[in-house]
């Protein structure tokens, strides 16, 4: 794949999650806790893991799925746990939950290409 593909790829994503982030309420997309918890196991195993960087990146991938699901499931617990309060705080909780699945879904599709471009070529 050749780099100005690659920079359009990137340029165009950027510029769809940041319109989307502007005509929401852009704080209803940070939470650093949940934001630690999906990159933080992968930043490290990308320290720990061997091998060149396509197979450092796959396996970055899948710890950044391992731990969205543990986060989420960790968080439906919770929100299920305290489901008898009143319906706006089970309504936020349920969108914080789901932040560290956005997470994934754009660092997936930030990365994407990098992976396929050792598969194709």
């Amino acid at each position: 794949m050749k780099k100005i593909p690659l920079i359009l790829f990137w340029a165009i994503c950027g510029y769809c999650l940041l319109l989307e982030i502007t005509l929401a309420h852009w704080q209803s997309y940070v939470d650093l806790i949940s934001a630690f918890v999906v990159i933080g196991p992968a930043l490290f195993s990308l320290l720990i893991t061997k091998g060149n960087y396509v197979h450092r990146l796959s396996v970055a991938c899948k710890i950044i799925w391992l731990s969205t699901g543990v986060s989420v499931m960790a968080s439906f617990i919770e929100i299920l746990n305290t489901a008898y309060r009143d319906i706006e705080s089970f309504q936020m909780s349920l969108a914080v939950a789901l932040l560290p699945v956005f997470y994934s879904l754009l660092l997936s599709l930030l990365v994407a290409p990098l992976l396929w471009r050792q598969v194709k070529g």
